[in-house]
């Protein structure tokens, strides 16, 4: 049995983490490793299937889930994992601002740091953008608690 990593890219804690448990990370292009059914990756954040033949912790498909928002919700939707309201529906949407809620206005389901997102309120205090604004498109979701900048 052989054990070996596999990045979505360059990734300083990866890299830490591999020295740390003595384990070899693999090359995403190039790499002349040729993976048996008795080899474990472990599979640091890469949504690509490079070893079919190899045991995943942490498979490619389950990372693409979890990349892609809107898609998670639909599967947590299918589970007893709690999660946030979210709708595709833009009334929906702006009836939760008139019960006071903010929502946040997705329009892209595989962006990080906040890219693609847009906060909402009925009258666009502190954070967020006024009601009327909301944009189409996309994807809401309803935020509980106290959000802070």
């Amino acid at each position: 049995m052989r054990i070996r990593m596999q990045t979505y890219g360059p990734s300083v804690s990866a890299r830490d983490l591999a020295r740390g448990a003595g384990i070899r990370r693999l090359l995403r292009e190039g790499s002349r490793f040729r993976s048996r059914a008795s080899d474990w990756i472990v599979n640091w954040g890469s949504s690509q299937l490079l070893h079919p033949n190899a045991n995943y912790l942490n498979h490619p498909a389950a990372v693409a889930d979890a990349a892609d928002k809107l898609r998670t919700f639909e599967i947590l939707g299918r589970t007893s994992v709690p999660h946030p309201e979210w709708t595709r529906d833009r009334t929906t949407a702006m009836r939760w601002m008139v019960e006071g809620h903010r929502v946040i206005h997705r329009t892209m389901s595989r962006g990080s740091r906040g890219r693609g997102c847009t906060a909402y309120s009925r009258d666009g205090t502190a954070w967020t953008q006024p009601a009327e604004d909301l944009g189409s498109g996309g994807f809401y979701v309803k935020v509980f608690g106290d959000v802070r900048e």
